[in-house]
């Protein structure tokens, strides 16, 4: 109720016409797994923490967000890396030449190298 109240409010829309509907996952072609054979599957050890982020990369998701407070928290001198801990990232093949890669995916790519995360956070591309 609250986020209709916000869009109506941002939007002088009446909430009444208003109708939320959250983004869907196809349960039958993405489900979980253990979280050990997942970290194989990715090619972490599996008594690592880890981070995971699915989905597209674009501005909206926040990413460059995740990547940040990880950064934070290394400035704080708060341990985190692989294997200990890892942001792992699945999304857009990071190996994809500059024309077919996003710019989102080349924007947090260099930030990760700028905030000095290269052992820290993980792209793999796309998975099944």
């Amino acid at each position: 109720m609250l986020r209709v109240a916000m869009i109506s409010y941002l939007y002088h829309a009446e909430s009444r016409k208003l109708t939320i509907i959250p983004p869907g996952v196809d349960s039958e072609h993405f489900y979980p797994i253990p979280s050990d054979e997942a970290k194989v599957v990715i090619g972490i050890p599996t008594d690592a923490h880890m981070l995971l982020f699915v989905g597209r990369i674009e501005p909206l998701k926040g990413v460059d967000n995740l990547i940040c407070a990880i950064a934070r928290l290394n400035d704080a001198g708060i341990p985190f890396g692989c294997p200990q801990y890892c942001l792992s990232i699945i999304g857009v093949a990071p190996d994809a030449s500059p024309q077919e890669m996003n710019s989102e995916m080349q924007r947090l790519q260099n930030l990760c190298q700028e905030l000095g995360l290269a052992g820290m956070i993980v792209f793999f591309g796309r998975r099944s």
